[in-house]
């Protein structure tokens, strides 16, 4: 692992043009996050066997004679199916870091090509496209893993020791350090696809004023393209939508009422506008709850 660090701090200083270093950050970027979903995958596998087993040693143990032997060999396929398991949230862990490394110089990659085409005046096909590909950077959202109910309920003053208060804050400063990390996520994710959105009816506007066949050729390339984990480029539109249905499983933790109705096209996407209306309510949704939290640990 520690060659891999050494290779991503090399990328920014080596001699290649900025399209070069770009293209060799895509590849690098898409191979690990293909080996991060496919150790995702089986990491889910194994803790569905693991759950299995646990469930039949339980139900053994209840028996009112229970099979010993059997039992010991359950146990000790568990143990040995544990130890696989933390070996692989090791091997998770250190491919998320991977990524995060990659997705970083990629990003700041992105961003020198975007700032120069806006100072020259360059093509706005590539300029959109570029956009495109830094908003499929943005990581993807993941339900609260603290109840927000529970945070609700704990009131820091009445605690019953100072155990109950230690448990209790600690709870608290979790869930502001999560909820904290999402609403930085929701906000670059906005801010991108405001960007987006604006690249497209600028392009849409300037192609309606060339009125030329060839002109069309332009968005024709840019959603031939392909983003950065090797899905065809439209990739943006259809993350969106899955973006989309994380947003509303957060709202519903959070209890919000009116919560937007989700119907993707047929091609996966939202329209725009309802896109952004969406990624400003969960926003404004939890920078409330983060102020609620913040407040019971004053």
């Amino acid at each position: 692992m520690r060659s891999h660090f050494l290779l991503l701090l090399l990328i920014p200083i080596l001699p290649l043009p900025l399209n070069a270093q770009i293209g060799t950050l895509e590849k690098q970027y898409a191979k690990v996050s293909a080996s991060l979903r496919i150790e995702e995958r089986a990491l889910d596998s194994l803790n569905q066997v693991l759950h299995r087993q646990v469930t039949e040693i339980e139900k053994e143990k209840q028996r009112s004679n229970p099979d010993r032997t059997h039992l010991e060999q359950l146990m000790a396929s568990s143990v040995a199916l544990s130890n696989v398991i933390k070996e692989k949230q090791r091997r998770l862990s250190d491919l998320g870091e991977e990524q995060g490394s990659v997705r970083n110089l990629l990003d700041r990659a992105y961003s020198a090509e975007i700032d120069l085409l806006k100072k020259n005046a360059g093509d706005p096909g590539a300029l959109l496209l570029l956009t495109e590909k830094r908003l499929l950077l943005v990581p993807s959202l993941r339900n609260l893993s603290y109840d927000p109910a529970k945070v609700r309920e704990i009131d820091l003053t009445a605690a019953a020791d100072a155990l109950d208060r230690s448990v209790k804050n600690d709870y608290l400063r979790k869930a502001l350090e999560e909820v904290t990390g999402l609403l930085e996520t929701l906000r670059t994710a906005r801010i991108e696809t405001e960007e987006v959105l604006r690249l497209r009816n600028k392009m849409k506007d300037f192609l309606e004023e060339a009125g030329e066949q060839s002109s069309f050729n332009v968005v024709g390339s840019v959603r031939a393209g392909t983003d950065v984990s090797g899905s065809p480029l439209g990739g943006f539109d259809h993350s969106s939508a899955g973006y989309a249905v994380s947003m509303v499983s957060i709202l519903q933790q959070l209890h919000v009422t009116s919560l937007p109705s989700i119907r993707p096209s047929i091609q996966g996407y939202l329209s725009g506008p309802d896109y952004i209306d969406l990624l400003k309510k969960t926003e404004a949704s939890l920078e409330l709850y983060r102020r609620q939290i913040a407040k019971k640990l004053e």
